[in-house]
Order: structure tokens, then sequence, then C-alpha cells
């Protein structure tokens, strides 16, 4: 009997095909298409990776506001005494069990951040600045983070479908491009497993902050006083992870764990002379 390579496990409903390394021990996980929204009254998914808006109300944490891309930390995580927090339990419900949030230290290793990163084949991300009339936005710069599977390679960028190349900036691991590009082109690369992440903006009070220009995006680790929780950040110049109090409306990207949709890497063949069995044939 000869070795046949076992299918490749299907993407997970609700997410992209991309898989990413969020761990030294080689955890990949994937990541939803869109941020996480709120639709007939149950938690949900945009349908597109670059999609957001802040015509909705903001979540609260007694409610789910329809339209809501914005979240306190508590709406979606938690609060418990544990450092990396699950999420709430109606996110399993409306959205299907194995959805979880990034750890602090899990966006560090992402994106390249420390001694510990995971290895990639171009960049670990790239910055994306929107220009002109575009059918994605209305007028006027808006910003994107793009970041890249792990096996994405530089000659995967395909220009004629997704727009300018990225280019290669002083920073290892980072690309930076401006230009138009249209919903053609994101669709391209949302295609291609690619994570696109909108700089939405937050809200604190009844007041919007940097809504275009740079993203904020919940990790589920909470600081060393159980009010503030760490994020994900993002602008023209730089990205890293800060800590702020919890009150304030993010955004979220939820991920799954690979092994948890069934795909635990390629299996070997088996060993005769320490299993007990036949050779393969």
């Amino acid at each position: 009997m000869k070795y046949q390579e076992p299918a490749p496990a299907p993407t997970p409903t609700g997410a992209l095909s991309g898989k990413f390394t969020i761990k030294a021990a080689g955890d990949q996980v994937y990541f939803a298409k869109g941020n996480l929204t709120v639709s007939n009254n149950k938690f949900a998914f945009l349908e597109n990776s670059w999609t957001y808006n802040t015509s909705a109300a903001s979540d609260d944490k007694v409610n789910k506001v329809n339209g809501s891309q914005h979240f306190n930390w508590s709406v979606v995580f938690n609060d418990a005494s544990s450092e990396e927090s699950t999420v709430v339990d109606g996110i399993n419900t409306d959205l299907g069990a194995g959805w979880r949030g990034l750890s602090d230290d899990e966006w560090k290793y992402l994106l390249g951040k420390g001694s510990n990163k995971r290895t990639v084949q171009w960049h670990y991300y790239a910055k994306i600045t929107v220009s002109g009339t575009t059918d994605l936005e209305a007028t006027g710069n808006k910003r994107y983070l793009l970041i890249f599977p792990d096996s994405f390679k530089e000659t995967d960028w395909n220009e004629s479908t997704m727009g300018p190349k990225p280019a290669d900036t002083a920073c290892d691991g980072e690309g930076e491009s401006a230009g138009t590009y249209t919903e053609a082109n994101f669709t391209a690369m949302q295609a291609a497993g690619i994570v696109i992440l909108p700089a939405a903006g937050y809200r604190s009070g009844s007041s919007w902050f940097d809504v275009g220009n740079d993203g904020y995006y919940w990790s589920r680790t909470t600081s060393y006083d159980a009010s503030i929780a760490y994020f994900l950040y993002f602008e023209d110049d730089f990205v890293t992870t800060y800590d702020e109090g919890k009150s304030d409306y993010k955004s979220v990207r939820l991920v799954c764990d690979a092994a948890a949709a069934g795909d635990s890497g390629p299996i070997k063949a088996l060993d005769p002379f320490t299993s007990g069995g036949n050779p393969l044939q």
C-alpha cells in the first residue's frame, strides 16, 4: 500500500484561508474574515476584512447593539482573575465553538516583535494607505494593516489583481505602500488569505478618535490592573501593543486554532522499527 498525503482540512466557516503561527511551539491560527459586529441581536463577522464604520452605536456590557463594530473589552472577554481571558459565552453560541482572541504575546510573535517571532516567507505585515476616491470608503486617505500568512511569498503578490506591491522598508519584515486600491484589489488579497485590518479608530465616551488613521484591536490579555487590557495599535510609523482601560470601544478580530479546526498538520508514515507495523510499500 502506498502512502497518500491526506487532504488538507477545510478552512473553518467564517475564516480566511491563510494560516499564521502565533507561538514558538508552532501553534497556528486562522483569522476571522472580518471584524466582530452584531447582527440580528447576535455576534457576527463582517463579510469582508476591510469593512468598518462608526455610524452605529458602540456596544456596552449590557446589550448587543445591532451594527456595532467597536466594543468595550468586557463585552467580548470574560472578566476573570486569569491573565489570558476566554471569550464570553455569547461568542461561542452565536459564532460556533473555537473562536478566541489573541493574547498580547501572540500578537507580538505574529508581527515579528521581540526576540521570538514567526518564520515568514516575505513580510510579517505591511501598512497600506488608500488615497483618493475608491469604492472602499469615501474620499481621503484610509489606512489598513495587512498581515501575511506564514507561507506567503513576494512572488505571490499579483499587482494586476492586488494593486501596488508594498515596498520594503528599513524595518525587517515590513512593507509599505500608498495609492489607489479598489474593492477588487482587496478581494484578491482576502482570497489569498491575507488579513486586512482597517484603521477603524476607537471611541471613548461619546467621542470618536483616529478613524481612518490608526487601528486599535483588543487582545485577550489583562494587564497588571484588572481594569486594563492590552491591544494592538498601528499608525503610519509603527505597529506595537499598548495597555489601556477596558471601558474604551475598540475593534475585535477573532481567531480559531488550526488544530482545533481539524488541521493537525501532515501525517507521518508509520515507522516499522518503532511501531511494530509493516513497512509501507
